[in-house]
């Protein structure tokens, strides 16, 4: 926007398509917006395994944090999914890393996917809860929340034997001595 003397504002940017870029040109980019976009970047069908590869060695190499390099990864995992062949091709060239690097992303993707099973596994025994006695106490859902996955799956199976909510508060007093206070699972490396 202009008038006569002045330039009101000047809007200056450079699109960038990253379907014309050539991945290779960030293999050793130590940047994690970069290396999640390289995924979406011009990629031939023979390299789909080395660019999920040299994203696997970029996350060990950048040591991110747990959470930052788990949504890195769910975007790799999202946007460059792999066939059967290219996933068995995937494992042979995982095979070849470096431990620290094959430790590095396993622990990504156990951490990840860790946590993604003990939500649902909570999800699932609070609406089994819900569903038998009705709305619970917030000091409840709390103490529910704050369960580990070997306590949800113990509770999952008790739970079929409650008959009141009293059954339920009483597992929980049990099984976290402490109240509330119980500490949640560690989900991260």
């Amino acid at each position: 926007m202009e008038f006569p003397d002045t330039t009101v504002v000047d809007f200056r940017y450079k699109v960038i398509q990253p379907n014309r870029l050539s991945w290779r040109a960030f293999i050793e980019n130590p940047n994690p917006a970069a290396m999640a976009l390289m995924v979406k970047m011009k990629i031939e069908p023979q390299d789909r395994t080395k660019v999920k590869i040299a994203c696997a060695r970029l996350i060990a190499k950048m040591q991110l944090e747990p959470d930052k390099a788990g949504v890195i990864w769910s975007f790799i995992e999202k946007y460059l999914p792999l066939t059967a062949e290219e996933t068995q091709q995937y494992e042979r060239e995982f095979a070849e890393l470096t431990p620290e690097e094959q430790g590095a992303t396993m622990e990504l993707i156990t951490s990840w996917e860790r946590k993604g099973l003990h939500a649902g596994q909570e999800r699932i025994v609070m609406r089994q809860i819900k569903k038998r006695f009705g709305a619970i106490t917030p000091e409840i859902e709390t103490r529910l929340e704050s369960l580990t996955a070997d306590q949800l799956d113990q509770l999952s199976e008790d739970f079929l034997d409650f008959t009141s909510i009293t059954d339920l508060e009483n597992w929980l007093a049990r099984h976290q001595p402490n109240g509330h206070d119980a500490t949640p699972p560690a989900l991260s490396a």
